[in-house]
């Protein structure tokens, strides 16, 4: 008998659209059902993007290294524009000497790993202006290369890719999975509930370790992303985020579940016992929390995921399409030679300049988050305006009319939240007012497209 579907993914975020998108290339019917908005995904710091060979000890620890570098170097070749290129530096109260010793084993370490990643070097704060707002006697520094990732880019972008290559999304609607013999029943809730059926399953799972991310209203000076080494276990970064906001974490705090007062107020104030400059709980309105790690297992036709990391999302999506590859019939592996939508070379404006100079009404940091955001695709969004008031109402924080519907129409997005934190960088960046008015017009919009 046949099904409606090769293979069918439950769940939402960051893993669920990579496996979808893998799977639709590789010429399987593929169906996605997600409780809420597919594209859903929290900030994320990476820090295997942004570490470089610093704090890397031990042989497991570099052949680890060595796979991420070459992930990453595939990551710049189909995602080069969604990745920020960043310089990360270290604030050390150690020695001279020891600092000269900490520099040393990591350019072994990068030597030995291979590239993207540029040789660390010696960084003195006061000279360079680094140490404007951070507390204590911090002197002396080590300077790396690395990129910074916009989870919630990737996601959206693996979904448009997706839908494009012929899989069926179901946003927003509830999914129970059903064994029929050797395949699946599917029932899909919501306003006319339906039946489908799929070959094999996938099902993302929760992750073992939580990780918690700080959002702030901050005007902490930083020319660049802050990698702080005495604050917990782990390293936590400082990086630039939306306009006037910037994110901290990853924080290792154990538990399960959403992010209690608690918990964020420690978060906040270990990195603040840091900053010249205290942050207050009224500069946070986000703290997230995002679960990572697990294994994947395969029982027949049904596979359960852990959560991935960015750095690591498109290798491990990969990895799971191959264990069922095989018995479904699919064609090879492609997502590691095919660039994401926007990352294609065209003859258009490359790169934030590119795009000022066609479109000299954007200030710098307008465009430089249009590129980031939308790479090519930006020429798309922008057509032919020729001043701001062209693309329509200003919302606040560069966000226009003519994004928020062109959000919709190609990214799924549905409701504030889905454009401010799921799809831009903006949530922190815009007032209360500013976001109610913007979820009225959406809804105004929705009502007259209905």
């Amino acid at each position: 008998m046949g099904t409606d579907y090769d293979i069918f993914v439950l769940g939402d975020g960051l893993d669920a659209a990579a496996i979808a998108r893998d799977a639709a290339g590789r010429g399987a019917r593929v169906g996605l059902a997600s409780p809420g908005d597919p594209g859903a995904v929290a900030p994320m710091i990476d820090g295997r993007l942004l570490a470089g060979g610093l704090g890397v000890t031990g042989r497991a620890a570099l052949r680890d290294l060595k796979v991420q570098r070459a992930e990453t170097r595939t990551l710049l070749s189909i995602a080069a524009p969604f990745l920020a290129q960043s310089r990360v530096v270290t604030p050390l109260r150690r020695h001279r000497l020891k600092t000269r010793v900490r520099r040393g084993a990591a350019q072994v370490v990068d030597w030995l790993a291979g590239p993207p990643f540029g040789s660390p070097r010696r960084h003195r704060l006061v000279a360079e202006g680094t140490r404007a707002g951070l507390r204590g006697r911090f002197k002396q520094a080590i300077e790396a290369e690395g990129h910074l990732f916009d989870a919630g880019r990737l996601a959206a972008l693996m979904l448009m890719d997706a839908a494009a290559r012929g899989a069926d999304l179901f946003p927003r609607t509830e999914a129970s999975a059903v064994a029929d013999d050797a395949t699946w029943r599917i029932r899909l809730a919501g306003p006319t509930p339906r039946e489908v059926t799929t070959r094999a399953l996938v099902r993302i799972e929760p992750g073992t370790e939580r990780e918690v991310v700080v959002v702030a209203r901050s005007r902490f000076p930083h020319p660049a992303i802050l990698r702080l080494t005495e604050v917990g276990r782990a390293p936590v970064y400082i990086a630039p985020w939306g306009p006037g906001t910037c994110v901290i974490g990853p924080f290792h705090l154990g538990g399960t579940g959403p992010v209690t007062g608690s918990e964020a107020a420690e978060a906040v104030a270990a990195v603040s016992g840091c900053l010249a400059e205290p942050i207050f709980a009224d500069q946070v309105p986000g703290v997230w929390a995002t679960s990572f790690g697990g294994a994947d297992t395969l029982d027949g036709t049904d596979l359960r995921v852990a959560p991935s990391r960015p750095s690591e999302v498109r290798a491990r999506a990969e990895g799971a399409i191959d264990r069922l590859a095989s018995g479904l019939g699919l064609r090879p592996a492609w997502t590691a030679t095919v660039p994401l939508p926007g990352a294609q070379p065209t003859e258009g404006p490359a790169g934030a300049e590119g795009l000022h100079a066609r479109y000299p009404f954007l200030d710098a940091v307008w465009a430089r988050r249009l590129w980031h955001s939308y790479g090519h695709r930006a020429v798309d969004l922008l057509g032919d305006a020729t001043r701001a008031a062209d693309l329509g109402r200003a919302f606040g924080a560069t966000l226009t009319e003519r994004e928020v519907g062109w959000l919709i129409e190609t990214e799924f997005a549905e409701t504030a939240e889905d454009i401010l934190h799921h799809r831009t960088r903006l949530g922190a960046s815009l007032s209360a007012a500013e976001t109610q008015a913007l979820d009225a017009w959406m809804r105004d919009a929705q009502g007259r497209a209905a």
